[in-house]
């Protein structure tokens, strides 16, 4: 009998093998343990209590096969899947089908535990990997979407691929009962490489973090988080491409995730439609919060807003009120015509921060002009309402600031102006886990300090402080005694000061 049902096997797997289809794609296929057939898992059925330990699950909640597979957290070990199989022809992306759920408070900014799946596919020649495509998230997705992973063409060679499903380790959050990472997988799909083609036309555009692309015909705002490798994006280009939603999340938490699968800069003479400047400025009071918005367009036909907590808006210059604390990433897509009559779109992001225990009344000064008359004009400070101040003084008597940090607040727009003394202040990698480097250039010779602080304003290092010559200086600082969380750091050269945002994973 044993024979038999292995010998049965090897036939299916001929059969799919010779079709190049992934093996037991839909995951129909069990043994009684149950372990899905044709995939190497890290389920362990003789392992005793006191951990679960089927972190690969049959499950009947399934996208279009009998059953998914859902890769089970268990605070031990992170479940895995992972197939081999022959291919002749290149993929261009991997398709599938996937939910995806975290434990309450899992993956909140801060909070001690973070989680991520992921889904590896490579092309192996030899052996070797030749091509590949990746993706993680750290969002939830309860229900099911479609994920395209592009594959990487660079080889020409290959025999085989190799798809590796990585899932969730935590089962905890802040709930009375612990939850567990669970993401279900289904339907998985290999992507003819020849029948891909660009078909929709966008303009990239500045986002908060990184480039965007607005699009032209239904003003959608993409967030490429994966893209063909190789691939550059820059401010300003045109470009045909095509795209598959996808549920990854970057520290660009802007606009709609999707992994690009093809797409081409356009030349001047290819450009269906124009980009026009577009540029938003607001003001604040506490929880309220007026938006501006500013294009170079010459008639605007439509705005659209999004206010980072679900609301929107149409209105040019709208005002909206947030019910919570937090930090909202603001988005204004505008279509119009420029001067010469053509068609024009344009999109741009900042962030706002709201917090309700940051101004103080009682701190404000009833007598204008009588308090900060010593204080220098040119020592600016944010304070905790994400607002500069012109000095210390302002901030307090004239704002009512309770807590503010030295340094202009946080600029999303990367203009820098050169006579500043610092310029093309960079830091990498982002998100970052041990360590990040900071990259600057520094046009006149001065004494340069590096401190990071909290989003409040607090300081919590001081990793650098030396007299730098002129020229391009690269730091690399020590981030293991940071829990993860976003953090601010600020580096001051001479009288220019710099502060960049980052996240610790």
């Amino acid at each position: 009998m044993t024979k038999t049902i292995f010998l049965a096997a090897i036939m299916v797997l001929t059969h799919l093998l010779t079709a190049q289809v992934i093996p037991n794609a839909d995951f129909e296929l069990w043994d009684n343990q149950p372990v899905p057939l044709l995939w190497e898992t890290n389920s362990r059925p003789l392992t005793l209590p006191a951990y679960d330990p089927y972190v690969v699950k049959k499950d009947t909640v399934r996208y279009t096969g009998s059953y998914a597979a859902n890769l089970y957290a268990n605070n031990v070990f992170k479940a895995f899947a992972k197939t081999t199989f022959a291919v002749t022809t290149h993929p261009s992306g991997l398709s599938l089908y996937y939910t995806l759920s975290f434990a309450p408070c899992v993956n909140d900014p801060g909070y001690m535990q973070q989680d991520t799946a992921s889904v590896l596919v490579e092309l192996l020649y030899h052996g070797s990997v030749v091509d590949h495509g990746y993706w993680e998230s750290t969002a939830s997705s309860f229900t099911y979407s479609q994920l395209i992973v592009p594959v990487s063409y660079q080889a020409t060679l290959f025999d085989s691929c190799r798809i590796t499903l990585m899932g969730g380790r935590v089962n905890g959050g802040c709930g009375i009962v612990a939850a567990p990472t669970e993401f279900r997988v289904d339907h998985l799909e290999l992507l003819d490489s020849a029948a891909t083609s660009c078909t929709d036309t966008g303009v990239v555009v500045q986002g908060a973090e990184c480039p965007l692309i607005s699009d032209f015909t239904s003003g959608t705002l993409l967030h490429p988080c994966t893209m063909p490798a190789g691939a550059t994006l820059h401010v300003g280009d045109t470009i045909v491409y095509s795209y598959g939603l996808s549920g990854c999340v970057s520290i660009c938490m802007q606009g709609t995730d999707v992994a690009v699968s093809c797409y081409q800069v356009l030349t001047p003479g290819q450009i269906p439609a124009n980009p026009c400047p577009t540029q938003l400025t607001f003001a604040k009071r506490v929880d309220t919060v007026d938006f501006i918005s500013l294009t170079g367009a010459d008639t605007v036909t439509s705005y659209y807003w999004t206010f980072g907590d679900g609301a929107t808006s149409t209105l040019a210059n709208p005002t909206h009120i947030y019910a919570r604390d937090s930090a909202y990433t603001v988005c204004l897509l505008i279509t119009g015509r420029d001067h010469q009559g053509n068609t024009c779109s344009g999109s741009f992001c900042d962030t706002v921060y709201i917090t309700h225990s940051c101004i103080d009344s009682s701190l404000l000064c009833p007598i204008p002009g009588g308090l900060c008359c010593d204080v220098p004009v040119s020592d600016p400070v944010c304070g905790c309402d994400s607002v500069t101040y012109m000095n210390p003084c302002t901030a307090t008597y004239y704002g009512g600031v309770a807590r503010y940090y030295h340094g202009p607040c946080v600029s999303t727009t990367g203009i820098e102006d050169p006579a500043s003394g610092l310029t093309s202040v960079v830091l990498a990698p982002i998100p970052a886990t041990d360590h990040v480097t900071l990259s600057y250039q520094v046009t006149h010779v001065g004494h340069t300090s590096i401190r990071i602080l909290s989003t409040i304003g607090q300081e919590l290092q001081s990793p650098y402080s030396a007299l730098d010559d002129t020229g391009r200086h690269r730091v690399q600082l020590d981030l293991t005694s940071l829990s993860s969380g976003i953090y601010l750091l600020e580096i001051r050269s001479g009288t220019a000061t710099r502060v960049k945002r980052f996240i610790k994973e």
